[in-house]
């Protein structure tokens, strides 16, 4: 019997690693695709916010995208990921921040770059 892919992905294992920082790194593999999905999750959200800090951990997730050290502006964070092909974009919920990208398996070191 053929399995749906969301019974795979229901069945499908997740191993879980903390790295020595503290970081916790859930992974799993899906044998029949090629693609890359990478999520960086962080507890910062509206529940954590006092009413003087509102919306400050949406303001910092938009924030991220405008640049760094080493990627000075915006079109060169994209271009890292865009430029192979991939997709990347960010959410602020309650309870969480995300960051996240999904491109081919090959490219995976630049997503987390």
């Amino acid at each position: 019997m053929k399995t749906s892919p969301s019974q795979q992905l229901v069945s499908s294992s997740f191993n879980r690693t903390v790295l020595p920082n503290g970081i916790r790194v859930l992974s799993s593999s899906f044998r029949h695709t090629n693609a890359v999905s990478i999520i960086f999750l962080f507890g910062a959200g509206s529940r954590y916010e006092t009413p003087e800090l509102a919306g400050a951990s949406h303001l910092f997730e938009h924030m991220l995208f405008k640049g760094t050290p080493e990627r000075p502006t915006p079109r060169d964070i994209s271009e890292v990921v865009e430029g192979v092909g991939g997709t990347l974009n960010a959410f602020t919920d309650r309870e969480v921040t995300g960051y996240w990208c999904r491109l081919a398996q090959p490219n995976y070191r630049d997503g987390i770059d």
